[in-house]
């Protein structure tokens, strides 16, 4: 998955395509393009008029030039809280599982959970020690966070090892530890939502110490 911060150029015409209400009517067979702007996770039709030149910047940018999924993590982090500067911990938890993890907000989120969610957001980049070789860290972090939010550390951690078979000193286990102490930090009033991109980026991402 490409994961990208747009020009303003293109910023634009996806903003008047959001505007213009043009989201999740996307042929089946049609190209997507998906948006993340804090308030929601939107699809829109990238071959509709107004859209096809921001596909055209997307497919011409080389990987360097692109998001890795742990990077992309922080970005829409810090997108929710731009979107609502005064987002409470649990509703800014809630969010990030919505928009990253497919874990919707009341009790339908229990079914999402029960699931396993969605990877809206598919990649790597994380540090070695939580990346177990599959594109699905960021449904994982996103995904215990959330549960941990809702059923605590103790109900969430134990459903991990037992339910979802995380190893002890495997990458899935340390990255259930992560979000864990995530969640933690941000209901002690440790961390704020605002700082929580920037905690996500020095613990979870590639270059980050162990």
């Amino acid at each position: 998955m490409q994961v990208a911060v747009l020009t303003d150029r293109s910023r634009a015409a996806v903003e008047a395509a959001l505007a213009e209400k043009q989201v999740d009517t996307v042929p089946g067979s049609g190209p997507r393009l998906v948006v993340f702007d804090g308030r929601g996770q939107h699809v829109l039709d990238a071959g509709s008029p107004g859209l096809t030149d921001v596909r055209d910047e997307l497919l011409a940018m080389s990987p360097a030039q692109t998001l890795p999924a742990c990077a992309a993590l922080a970005v829409v982090a810090e997108l929710i809280v731009d979107a609502d500067p005064g987002v409470e911990p649990r509703t800014f938890v809630e969010r990030l599982g919505e928009q990253t993890a497919g874990v919707r907000a009341g009790l339908r989120g229990i079914a999402d959970l029960a699931s396993g969610g969605e990877d809206h957001l598919r990649g790597d980049g994380f540090r070695d020690d939580l990346d177990d070789g599959t594109a699905g860290q960021v449904r994982h972090f996103a995904g215990v966070a959330e549960a941990a939010a809702r059923f605590g550390g103790d109900l969430t951690q134990g459903a991990a090892r037992h339910l979802l078979g995380d190893d002890r000193g495997g990458a899935d286990a340390s990255l259930t530890e992560q979000a864990l102490e995530f969640v933690r930090r941000l209901e002690s009033g440790e961390l704020t939502p605002r700082a929580a991109g920037g905690w996500i980026r020095r613990q979870l991402c590639e270059g980050a110490p162990p």
